[in-house]
């Protein structure tokens, strides 16, 4: 088998570039197949998948970039399933093996058993979104995160792939936890206060016979 770049002569006695390919069609090489291929077209074909290419390496390293810059945990897969992008925060929130995990199905991932298998229910369910709250624990450990499912469709239809995107809610819920607390401390420590001045009100407004002294005493304890 061979192939070579030549020039061809039409019958009109112009010159056209051709690509010559020579294939062996049985064992003993009595029998062979000659293929002569315009070169123009094939060579138009090269330059618009080398300028295909070329786009998607630079809208690729664009992902890469918006990847990492964001807070958030991304991993996202094809439409075969397997690993497409994972983000530095995901690798991180989600404890992943510190492999290279591009091309990896879904099934191999090292992620926590319980979040494969709500993605896998998720792509199951031919649903286009989802969110919801996992508690995981690994390593003594103990993370609130929200998760967000979401399907990826071409303008025909046909699925391209799915999203996951993970916010670690840990430090939130500590925080709205302390928060809430601090207002329960101070709810209690106004409460006392708060029945001392709404108990002098009510007698001062129901007692109009009250001694001036008394009333005078009890004003300057409400203030």
């Amino acid at each position: 088998n061979a192939e070579v770049e030549t020039t061809a002569i039409s019958l009109a006695g112009t010159s056209v570039p051709c690509l010559l390919r020579v294939r062996r069609l049985d064992a003993d090489e009595s029998k062979r197949l000659l293929v002569l291929s315009e070169l123009t077209e094939i060579s138009a074909m090269r330059a618009e998948l080398a300028a295909k290419s070329e786009l998607l390496a630079r809208e690729r390293s664009i992902l890469d970039s918006v990847a990492r810059s964001l807070h958030d945990g991304i991993v996202v897969l094809d439409d075969t399933e397997r690993v497409v992008l994972t983000s530095a925060s995901a690798v991180d929130l989600l404890e992943l093996d510190d492999q290279p995990s591009r091309g990896l199905p879904l099934v191999e991932l090292s992620l926590p058993g319980q979040l494969r298998g709500e993605w896998l229910a998720f792509l199951a369910s031919g649903e286009p979104a989802s969110a919801q709250t996992l508690t995981l624990s690994s390593g003594g450990r103990r993370r609130t995160l929200l998760v967000h499912f979401g399907r990826a469709s071409s303008q025909g239809g046909s699925l391209l792939g799915s999203v996951l995107l993970v916010r670690d809610l840990t430090t939130t819920r500590r925080s709205d936890r302390a928060r809430s607390d601090g207002m329960r401390q101070i709810t209690h420590e106004l409460r006392t206060p708060m029945q001392s001045i709404r108990g002098f009100a009510e007698v001062l407004s129901r007692d109009a016979e009250l001694a001036p002294e008394t009333r005078a005493e009890f004003c300057r304890s409400i203030e």
